[in-house]
């Protein structure tokens, strides 16, 4: 994709490039006309007859404007080295020659020299605003970085250029997604349908920017344009997939990918999609066997088997999915997801020291992933907790609550820690929130009232456990009502 991209560039530039040799330097040809007839047939397509001419006139006579002609030469037949050394001699006859400085940087940036080019097209970057092609180059060292608000503030420059081509802002869409950066994208791609209503691509991406960002409802017309231009496209339909189980459109989204599976048989993005569809539809047994298979051909994606993971989890299937999930710990020992998982499992398995050991490193992992972050500083203070840790255990969770995360459990548990140290209003405070946060936990009303006789308020203490005795009524007539309710499983909203 990106040598299509460069190529659409190079044209572009090489005819405004050839036209300026053309009109702007005669007294350079009139030198040699060498350098005339390798412009003329440059033009006409025939780049390595004008590098042979070019390189031919200087070896009589050295000149900066004829390195530049060499240097592009070279480029636009992605000779980048030779391009590259051109460019630098057109520079040590000439200092100021501003082409060779622009295209230097841009051949830094097509040979993965990033800091190169930075450096070269940073300083010249209000000199190069109407230059689109100089732009999306620098814009993509910004990005190759690090350095993401610099990189969103150059596609702004060229978002606000209207005389711009519409397949540059769809080139720097694509910069923008590969490095995940939808919401920014969406003001191009915006621009990249309005300008070209035919690309197929166009919309998918604008669609894909739009559920990356979870407007689901918004994205789908936009990827209904993109299937109408293209509807055996894989990617698009995949995409539409993926918004039907969040949809919960589970019936459309199986015979969707069943669709794929016909266009490309044994796709395996498909397969586990529909691996997804089969958990989601209560269908564990076909579930387990596909995405068992699957992995038999990508034994190392840790996609599939953290699904195949969670399908052994659905099923009820306890013990074979604590030994999967400790099995993955030792397959995986980096995936911070991985890690958690086994964590936690090794908690409920009270095997604390080892859990910690899993979740520290998740932590440690974590930190680009806020979800995953806290819920594994969480898990880490609750091990911290069954081992007596407190002192390690109370700043976690006093983390979390700050940042209003956690919930009624992070502080009913905190609370539990200042009950034991004996820290009772602490305990009160957060247990108000509890009750406040979960009317209707009624263990909470209990331990309400252990801190408020705690603290000699008897009257207060007698009143949360009526409150909790009601509660206990309640669920004694509700569950009367429902003889054939089943066991409610075990949260588990991150694996």
């Amino acid at each position: 994709m990106k040598n299509f991209l460069y190529s659409r560039f190079i044209n572009y530039s090489f005819f405004l490039f050839s036209t300026f040799l053309l009109f702007s330097v005669q007294s350079f040809f009139s030198q040699d006309l060498r350098f005339k007839e390798a412009v003329e047939l440059a033009q006409a397509g025939k780049l390595a007859e004008a590098e042979k001419l070019v390189r031919s006139a200087l070896e009589d006579q050295s000149s900066p404007d004829g390195y530049r002609f060499l240097g592009y030469l070279c480029e636009s037949q992605e000779k980048l080295e030779q391009a590259e050394r051109a460019y630098q001699k057109s520079l040590q006859l000439n200092p100021n020659l501003e082409f060779s400085k622009i295209r230097l940087g841009i051949v830094y940036c097509k040979g993965k020299k990033y800091l190169e080019c930075f450096d070269i097209l940073e300083p010249l970057e209000s000199r190069v605003s109407e230059i689109p092609e100089a732009l999306f180059y620098l814009c993509e060292a910004f990005l190759e970085k690090g350095d993401r608000r610099s990189a969103v503030r150059v596609a702004q420059v060229i978002e606000r250029t209207s005389q711009i081509n519409p397949e540059v802002f769809l080139h720097i869409s694509r910069l923008f997604i590969v490095k995940n950066l939808y919401q920014e994208s969406i003001p191009l791609l915006n621009k990249s349908v309005a300008g070209l209503p035919r690309s197929a691509e166009a919309y998918y991406l604008l669609s894909f920017a739009l559920f990356q960002t979870g407007r689901i409802e918004s994205m789908r017309p936009i990827l209904q344009k993109a299937l109408v231009l293209a509807p055996d496209s894989v990617p698009a339909l995949l995409l539409k997939v993926m918004s039907l189980l969040e949809l919960t459109k589970l019936t459309e989204a199986k015979q969707t990918v069943q669709r794929i599976l016909k266009i490309q048989p044994g796709n395996p993005k498909a397969a586990y999609l529909l691996g997804k569809v089969r958990i989601e539809q209560g269908n564990y047994a076909e579930a387990i066997e596909g995405l068992t298979a699957l992995i038999e051909r990508f034994s190392m994606d840790p996609d599939v088997h953290l699904l195949l993971l969670s399908a052994y989890r659905n099923e009820e299937n306890y013990q074979k999915a604590f030994d999967y999930s400790l099995m993955l710990a030792g397959l995986f020992p980096n995936h911070p997801l991985i890690l958690y998982n086994a964590g936690l499992d090794l908690e409920i398995l009270g095997r604390f020291q080892e859990g910690e050991s899993y979740l520290r490193k998740t932590v440690a992992l974590a930190k680009n992933d806020p979800k995953l972050s806290v819920g594994a500083k969480l898990g880490l203070a609750r091990v911290l907790t069954k081992q007596e840790k407190h002192t390690e255990a109370v700043p976690l969770f006093e983390e979390a609550i700050r940042g209003n995360q956690g919930g009624a459990p992070a502080r009913q548990d905190l609370s539990d820690i200042y009950f034991k140290t004996g820290e009772y209003e602490k305990a009160l405070k957060l247990l108000r929130e509890v009750v406040t946060i979960a009317p209707k936990k009624k263990e909470a009303y209990i331990r309400l009232a252990k801190v408020l006789k705690r603290l000699g308020r008897n009257e207060e203490a007698r009143k949360q456990v009526e409150v909790f005795q009601q509660l206990e009524k309640l669920e004694k007539e509700r569950l009367e009502k429902e003889p054939s309710r089943q066991d409610v499983r075990p949260s588990n909203e991150l694996r």
